[in-house]
């Protein structure tokens, strides 16, 4: 898995989370 990749994977389960968190 390349480093960008890897980045936008992060950024999106912590924008999963983080929209789990105010709802």
């Amino acid at each position: 898995m390349d480093v960008l990749g890897f980045c936008f994977a992060c950024a999106c389960v912590f924008k999963g989370a983080l929209n789990a968190a105010v709802n």
